[in-house]
């Protein structure tokens, strides 16, 4: 037997209607700016010199705000708010890094950035193959797990073998083999072998400090900070409402905070499509703020907002 929804946590019809028939021209505006971000990816490799940075900073880093965009999108149009907020953190993050990148010494920041992933990569390739060191270190978490692939499929060992001579054979060239070195010595110098962050070698310390380099530190602790907090389970608020005594459930789909974060996702996006602009399209920067003034900003700075009033276990929109 299927089960029920308890429509007091969960009334799926209920708050999709409402974003539905109140949000229509939030959700348009959302839907127009994430084509836009499809087109501008496109667009602006064209005109990039289409090297490993051009790669990483719109294949990568413009791609995955624009995937986290349409991922907002999605959760929004189901009044999925509280969820809504990891997607505008990891804009914002994919944004700090992608203007920082863009700033200066770029073509050496992608190289950082592309190395580090590779690491990872070999990483998890050599913890599936037998007799590395990789592969014992990882046994505490196979045994705790009960599960290992690599035994149960042995052309899954085949395959991280052929992966790992892949990976190999791209660090072993001149231009990736001293960055390689580089990241390995600092893991080395850490007492407990973590794998540095791409940025380090560049003594930016966190996401935090990036986010000041870039002059973004006041987002980072307005919006990413609470991105973190709900990523954590770290505010109580956000599900349950504490009033004379009585302890109320809140919904899961819920409205609340939508007018706040849809003005600062979209402020982070708008930023980002112009700072790419500026980079690789300088010339369709003027197009980009007319575009603006004429089709989003009405919308953008007029986006209702939803208050909820508590009366006992009543919610009332």
């Amino acid at each position: 037997m299927h089960e029920t929804e308890y429509k007091e946590i969960l009334d799926r019809e209920k708050h999709t209607s409402d974003v539905r028939n109140n949000f229509s021209d939030e959700l348009n505006l959302l839907k127009d700016l994430i084509n836009y971000g499809t087109n501008l990816i496109p667009r602006t490799y064209i005109s990039s010199n289409r090297g490993l940075s051009s790669v990483i900073i719109i294949g990568v880093l413009l791609k995955q705000i624009v995937s986290m965009f349409d991922a907002l999108e999605i959760l929004i149009s189901n009044a999925n708010i509280h969820a809504a907020q990891l997607a505008t953190r990891a804009i914002f993050e994919a944004s700090v890094y992608l203007e920082w990148m863009i700033k200066e010494n770029t073509d050496n920041k992608a190289k950082y950035y592309y190395v580090s992933n590779l690491r990872v990569e070999r990483k998890w390739a050599q913890r599936t193959i037998e007799g590395t060191p990789e592969h014992e270190s990882f046994s505490h978490v196979r045994d705790q797990l009960n599960v290992d692939p690599g035994a149960k499929n042995p052309e899954m060992k085949n395959q991280a073998q052929t992966h790992l001579a892949e990976v190999n054979r791209i660090l072993a060239q001149d231009s990736f083999k001293e960055i390689d070195e580089k990241l390995e010595r600092l893991k080395n110098k850490n007492r407990q072998k973590i794998e540095p962050s791409w940025y380090k070698p560049f003594q930016v310390h966190s996401l935090r400090h990036m986010a000041k380099l870039v002059k973004r530190h006041a987002e980072y602790d307005i919006f990413y900070s609470q991105g973190s907090e709900v990523t954590h389970a770290a505010r109580y608020k956000d599900h349950i409402k504490i009033s004379s005594g009585k302890i109320t459930f809140k919904p899961i789909r819920l409205l609340e905070g939508l007018n706040s974060l849809l003005f600062s996702t979209i402020s982070i996006v708008l930023k980002t499509y112009k700072i790419v602009l500026v980079f690789y399209r300088p010339g369709e920067v003027d197009n980009f703020n007319k575009k603006y003034m004429n089709e989003w900003r009405e919308t953008f700075l007029n986006m209702k907002s939803v208050k909820y009033r508590y009366s006992g276990e009543d919610r009332i929109i």
